[in-house]
This record gives structure tokens, sequence and C-alpha cells, in this order.
């Protein structure tokens, strides 16, 4: 029994410092893959934003990348240089300075507007509105000023955020409109038509205030009108329930 026992601590050790090897051995490629990506950058400068990149993910250390990034961000191409903007954003970010943050991530956007780092500086500004009204009026500005073309995604993203703003605002100061406008720019839907046996329903319509009388009490109206179902004397279709019916937000 003690034999046993003894081998099973044996067996565990050699297994531990097997284990043990693997992380030394994931480590140390990747500090190998950090020194190939500094090495090449010091060789050709447009590789330095990945070099810092590489040093704020793999070490952690955002003092050691920040530098990089700096020289990165005015000196390289415009999608490296977007890149190196994206870096010093989230470095700005780590450090609670989201108005500085913001503002890297849309000089970024503005660099490279149709490059992948441009939608990666887009998530972040969505991510930072709200923050601050600072923050907020950087965003309206950016989303209101962009280029095109631009990446869709990243335009839709930058968008969404100024219409999140717009919201907030619009309900602290009643003008409806300016929200509105700010959805139609992102692309959401303004104007609809439905088709098939749905639209004999006419259950509701999005522009009314129902009140609390529901479907059959009085309606106060905001340019909509009460639904009402269908009478026997006004058929749905031919089709059984084809008629369309059309809509507006």
């Amino acid at each position: 029994m003690k034999r046993l026992a003894l081998a099973l601590l044996a067996a565990g050790c050699a297994l531990g410092n097997h284990r043990d090897a693997g992380r030394r051995s994931s480590a140390d490629e990747s500090k190998a893959r950090l020194d190939q990506a500094e090495a090449a950058a010091r060789k050709d400068p447009p590789l330095l934003a990945r070099a810092g990149w590489l040093r704020y993910l793999i070490l952690s250390d955002a003092r050691g990348a920040e530098p990089e990034l700096a020289e990165a961000a005015k000196t390289g191409p415009d999608a490296q240089r977007a890149l190196a903007l994206d870096g010093l954003g989230e470095i700005a970010e780590d450090r609670t300075d989201s108005l500085e943050a913001a503002r890297d991530f849309i000089a970024a956007l503005q660099s490279a507007p149709r490059d992948p780092a441009a939608e990666l500086a887009a998530v972040r500004l969505l991510d930072l509105e709200g923050e601050a009204p600072p923050v907020d009026d950087a965003i309206l500005e950016a989303a209101a000023d962009l280029a095109a073309p631009a990446a869709p995604r990243a335009a839709r993203l930058v968008r969404e955020a100024a219409a999140r703003i717009s919201g907030r605002r619009a309900q602290a100061s009643g003008d409806a409109q300016s929200e509105v406008e700010a959805w139609r720019r992102m692309g959401a839907v303004q104007h609809w038509r439905v088709g098939g046996p749905f639209a004999a329903l006419r259950l509701f319509d999005l522009g009314l205030d129902r009140g609390r009388g529901g479907a059959g009490g009085a309606a106060r109206r905001r340019g909509g009108h009460l639904a009402r179902p269908l009478s026997a004397r006004e058929p749905p279709g031919a089709d059984g329930g084809g008629a369309a019916r059309s809509g507006q937000a």
C-alpha cells in the first residue's frame, strides 16, 4: 500500500512538472513573438502598432506599449495609425480617462473609416456612450461628421451610439424629433408594410397612445388610429387574410 501511494505521488509530481513546462513554453512562445514583432518594427516602422499591441496584450505592459503606439499613431499609414489609436484608447480607458479614450477611438475611426480597426473603435464608442456629457458630445459630433464611404458595421455602431444619446436627451428636453432623426440616420426601420393573414388583425398602431381604455376604450390620438377587429362585412381578402397594412414609426 505504501509503495502504491509513493508511485501515485511520483506520477502526480511528474504530471505537475509537465503542466508547468507547458505553461512556461506558452509564455516563452508569446515573449518570442513579441521580440520578433519589435525587431521587425525597428526595421519597418509601419509594424510598430502591432508591436505595441502585442506588448500591451502579452505582457500587460501599458506603460511600455504607450510610446510605441503613440509613435505609430503619428507616423504610420492610415490603417496602422487607426490600429495604434485603438490601442491608445484602450490604455486611456484602463486609466478611467473616458474622454481621452473617446477622442482616441474617434481619431481611429476618422483615420481609416473603411479599415477593420474602425469597427473596433466604433464598438468601443458604443460602450463609452453615456459615461459623461463631454463624451456624449464628442460621439454625437463624430457620428455627424463620419466620412463616406465607411465600413458599414462601423458606421451603424457609431450612429447607434449617437441615437442612444439623442434618445436620452430627447426624454429630458421633450424634443422627440431629434431622436427620430438619429435613429433614421442609423438605419432603423421608419415605415413598414405587413402582408398575409396578420395584416387583417389590425391589433394596434405604434403611433397611438391607447390610454387606459384598451382597444375598446377612448384613445388619445398622436397621429395614429385605434386598431379595430374586422367586421363580418369587411372580409380580410380572397386569400383568407392577404390584405396589407402599412404603418409608420
